[in-house]
């Protein structure tokens, strides 16, 4: 899939959505400018309008809320925040087909074994292949501006997580004690749950025209996933984790994950009422 890329103002639109749960002061206008600059060298053909992108634009800045807020929630100093900002444009720069639980389980069994190892194999090329380019970006971030935006540290430390961010996909868990790590995870799989994300997953399933119960359905099967994810921690501390199901380990990103919860129930609850007053008009 082909994605366009958003017009100037609608590229700051987007970053400065993704950074309303920030205070409006010196710093946070630098940031904005620093962010802009950044989103702007990585909507090309190269990174996010590559053919292979799975997800619209739209995609890292609202990653960029949910960690922006999460970072707020769980107190992050401001160092760390500029980090978790940087990672949220620049995680999926490097595209590979995505193969998802859903296309595997949905596949022919004899095509399945071939999914699993294309799976497992794309996924650390993404995040390798990420990381370095994220360097190189960054590097030349400093160049463009006539100064260091990001120094060596902070470079180095955005991108060891770009370089891990999608490792439970092949079965190796984030540790605890990264909590840049956990947290940034945490954003990007809040994605599913995000209304933008459950209808850019019903698009890559050929679903261009969903109805609100398609849209619950695919936000509900998209919970499994994090199910699934949480299974792959069973050697790490229950007491590391918010509930017993979820993969959520900070307070924040667990809060977000409930205020989704409840709006696809309500979604659930209207689709509902919709249907029985179809039939009664009938």
């Amino acid at each position: 899939m082909t994605y366009a890329s958003p017009s100037i103002s609608r590229r700051q639109y987007l970053i400065q959505r993704g950074m309303r749960f920030l205070c409006p002061d010196t710093r946070t206008h630098e940031l904005f400018e620093v962010l802009d600059e950044l989103f702007g060298l990585v909507l090309t053909p190269t990174y996010l309008l590559n053919d292979l992108a799975d997800n619209p634009p739209e995609h890292h800045t609202t990653v960029l809320g949910y960690m922006m807020e999460i970072a707020t929630g769980e107190g992050f100093d401001w160092s760390t925040v500029r980090e978790a900002a940087a990672i949220s444009l620049l995680h999926d720069i490097w595209p590979v087909r995505k193969i998802t639980s859903q296309m595997i389980r949905s596949a022919p069994n004899h095509e399945r074994p071939a999914l699993e190892e294309e799976r497992t194999n794309s996924v650390p090329i993404h995040m390798q292949k990420g990381s370095e380019h994220a360097q190189d970006i960054l590097i030349r971030l400093n160049r463009n501006r006539g100064k260091v935006v990001y120094e060596d540290t902070a470079i180095k430390r955005i991108c060891a997580v770009i370089g891990i961010h999608d490792n439970p996909k092949i079965g190796t868990p984030i540790p605890t004690a990264d909590i840049l790590a956990v947290a940034f995870r945490e954003a990007d799989r809040l994605w599913m749950q995000d209304p933008r994300g459950v209808q850019a997953d019903l698009v890559r399933n050929g679903n261009n025209f969903s109805t609100r119960q398609d849209r619950v359905a695919q936000a509900e099967e998209n919970v499994k996933s994090y199910r699934e994810e949480r299974a792959k921690y069973a050697a790490f501390p229950a007491g590391d984790f918010i509930d017993t199901e979820t993969l959520f380990r900070t307070k924040t990103g667990h809060g977000i994950f409930k205020r989704l919860r409840s709006y696809w129930e309500c979604e659930r609850l209207l689709a509902a009422w919709l249907a029985v007053k179809a039939e009664s008009d009938e």
